[in-house]
């Protein structure tokens, strides 16, 4: 899927992903990865946002941009490697209503983006004694498991086990090779 930009935009290029995403061995997360500068251009001129830079690594299959709102109110714009997957997260982003996780607060299924709330840093787990990072972990285990209610978009976790199955089918199966590396058009089975 391919946004139209139009010729008079401010130049893309301020906003280039993350290397591990522009160089992807899977094609379609590398041409993804391509419209993303322009997607964050169309985003900030229609959403009212000042983009301020992007967030190195990022996520796996993501682009995450740290943004404000022209109030000033701090956000963060995650443009999913996977567009059809934008819905889902902002589904169940809105279900948690913060509880364990942030909240979405707009969402643009075609384009495939997120308009995140942005926590501030605090503690790590890492910086944690072990036995108190788990109690930690647990604990937002616990708050993010709601009941779904009918008809609600996620996937179950049959699905989304067969999918990962599938995904590893194919990444054992013969590729041909690109600079020595496997190339695949084939998209990755999460979108962190």
């Amino acid at each position: 899927m391919s946004l139209p930009v139009s010729p008079s935009d401010p130049p893309a290029g301020r906003w280039e992903p993350p290397a591990h995403l522009a160089r992807s061995t899977r094609l379609a997360l590398r041409r993804r990865a391509a419209e993303f500068p322009g997607v964050v251009d169309l985003l900030a001129e229609r959403w009212g946002l000042i983009p301020e830079r992007v967030v190195v690594p990022g996520g796996r299959t993501s682009m995450v941009v740290l943004v404000r709102a022209c109030d000033g109110t701090p956000g963060v714009l995650k443009l999913c490697g996977r567009p059809e997957r934008a819905g889902v997260e902002h589904a169940a982003l809105r279900m948690w209503d913060g509880r364990g996780a942030v909240r979405s607060r707009r969402c643009d299924p075609e384009a495939g983006a997120l308009l995140l709330e942005r926590l501030r840093p605090a503690v790590t787990l890492r910086s944690l004694p072990e036995a108190k990072a788990v109690l930690e972990t647990v604990s937002v285990g616990r708050r993010l498991w709601v009941e779904p209610e009918p008809g609600h978009p996620f996937p179950s976790v049959a699905e989304r086990s067969a999918e990962g199955a599938r995904f590893l089918r194919r990444m054992v199966s013969p590729k041909p090779a690109v600079s020595g590396e496997a190339v695949s058009d084939e998209p990755d089975v999460g979108d962190a």
